[in-house]
């Protein structure tokens, strides 16, 4: 392969590596935001239920927590950084 094209080929690399990287950190950032919002309307939603549970209009379901994918998210662009500017 001649040089150029290796030359153009790492480019074309490089900048999709640091678009991934941009990308998780636009994704995270997007999550952190609703998870804000979330918490500003999580009182309103659980006096709700509170109330519709008052009145016996509905049963209590069952609490569980997801995978942190804020935290993954950041965690591999840090990894990927790391990766590219070595």
């Amino acid at each position: 392969m001649p040089k150029e094209d290796e030359k153009n080929l790492g480019y074309e690399l490089d900048k999709l590596r640091r678009e991934m990287v941009s990308l998780l950190d636009r994704a995270a950032g997007e999550l952190e935001g609703l998870r804000r919002a979330n918490g500003e309307l999580a009182p309103k939603a659980d006096a709700y239920d509170t109330v519709r549970q008052i009145l016996r209009l509905l049963p209590q379901p069952a609490q569980g927590y997801g995978e942190d994918l804020v935290w993954r998210f950041r965690n591999r662009a840090a990894a990927l950084r790391a990766e590219f500017d070595s």
